[in-house]
């Protein structure tokens, strides 16, 4: 007598656990059927695929204690080569102090790609250089006017049709024996009289970068091509170019360049013809013997000198 309550309470024990075990077999069917998905295994990490691009940061920090000085005014020379773009002149700042690197003339690393110009920018009571780059819009570049297309924001000098380069030679100077594709557009309205070369602190410009600017900064970018970073060390090692040399004002025959320092004469790719394409308006394509044609109000077509 004393064991039956015992065996009666260990199968009343089986039986809830039985039970239990039954009601969870029954919940978890009613939570499949009801759309409730199991736990999401942990994400698998793709790496990114290679690209061809690369950050515009070429060199190590460039910093200086005093402003650059004013850009000096020039001649631009013409376009020697069918999609050479122009690069324009700038102030640099190596152990001899601050040096000019001359504008000049250089093909892009691929179709598609505009420059945007380095500059100046005074930051925490120091003046710092941001360096140029290759991408495929034009971004911020302090509001220095440049000139030759460069007047302070964007690039009016010429645009790409397709993998056709166009000049506009409203703004630079080309060479109609070697230059095929070209339009004219009246210059969009900047800051012609200005020579700053620098953007903040005293006396700089105050100019801020556009939400489309910074947008630029953001995308894949390349870095100059060998022929300028070799263009820039051959200046920086000139000391005609120095401004405790030349005072800030360099020889007339060294503020440009139509190809880049040290650069040999047959070191560019051979002329392409032109690609048939169907004509614009306002654009011009010419045979390499054409000369440019005559003005209708006024005298030949000089080279956009001046004007900033």
């Amino acid at each position: 007598m004393s064991q039956t309550p015992h065996r009666t309470s260990l199968r009343t024990l089986q039986a809830r656990r039985l039970l239990a075990l039954g009601l969870l077999c029954v919940l978890a069917g009613c939570v499949t059927r009801v759309g409730v998905a199991p736990m999401p295994a942990p994400p698998i990490e793709v790496p990114a695929p290679a690209i061809t691009f690369s950050n515009p940061v070429i060199e190590p920090p460039v910093r200086a204690s005093i402003a650059p000085p004013p850009l000096p005014t020039y001649a631009q020379p013409p376009c020697p080569e069918e999609g050479f773009q122009w690069i324009p002149g700038y102030w640099h700042y190596g152990p001899m102090g601050y040096y000019w690197v001359p504008g000049t003339w250089v093909e892009p690393p691929q179709a598609g790609l505009l420059w945007t110009p380095g500059y100046w920018d005074f930051v925490s009571r120091i003046y710092a250089f941001n360096a140029g780059y290759w991408g495929a819009h034009v971004g911020f570049y302090g509001g220095v006017n440049y000139g030759h297309g460069y007047s302070g924001s964007g690039f009016d000098g010429g645009r790409w049709e397709g993998s056709v380069f166009f000049y506009n030679t409203a703004v630079v100077h080309i060479d109609w024996a070697q230059v095929h594709h070209t339009y004219s557009e009246t210059r969009v309205a900047g800051s012609k009289s200005s020579q700053v070369s620098y953007n903040g602190g005293p006396g700089g410009l105050r100019v801020k970068a556009t939400r489309q600017e910074l947008e630029v900064a953001q995308e894949p970018h390349f870095t100059p091509n060998p022929e300028q970073q070799l263009h820039a060390e051959a200046a920086a090692h000139d000391p005609a170019l120095a401004v405790q040399r030349n005072g800030g004002h360099p020889a007339p025959a060294m503020v440009a360049a139509a190809r880049p320092l040290n650069a040999a004469p047959t070191a560019h790719l051979p002329p392409v013809a032109p690609p048939r394409v169907a004509k614009k308006p306002g654009i011009s394509m010419r045979s390499p013997a054409a000369a440019p044609p005559p003005a209708k109000t006024k005298g030949p077509e000089k080279a956009p000198s001046e004007e900033w």
